[in-house]
């Protein structure tokens, strides 16, 4: 389980530290099941593990209609 780091201030340049420190690390990707795959609509230009895709294992991205296979571009399924 991935842990996340909690932002506990109001205060806008601690907000900006707190962002900056986030991105100074590999960034998690939630893990789906192709069955269980969110809308894409819902998730324009997002990287998500498919952890069952024909094939094996593999990062998906959001087009806004379909998820779509990094290392080839075709639908997942």
């Amino acid at each position: 389980m991935t842990k996340f780091a909690t932002l506990t201030t109001n205060d806008p340049i601690e907000i900006t530290k707190f962002i900056e420190r986030q991105f100074q690390r590999p960034l998690p990707l939630q893990s789906y099941l192709v069955a269980d795959l969110p809308n894409p609509a819902e998730f324009i230009n997002t990287a998500i593990i498919v952890s069952n895709e024909t094939g094996g294992r593999t990062i998906a991205t959001s087009d806004g209609s379909n998820w779509k296979r990094v290392k080839d571009g075709a639908t997942v399924s």
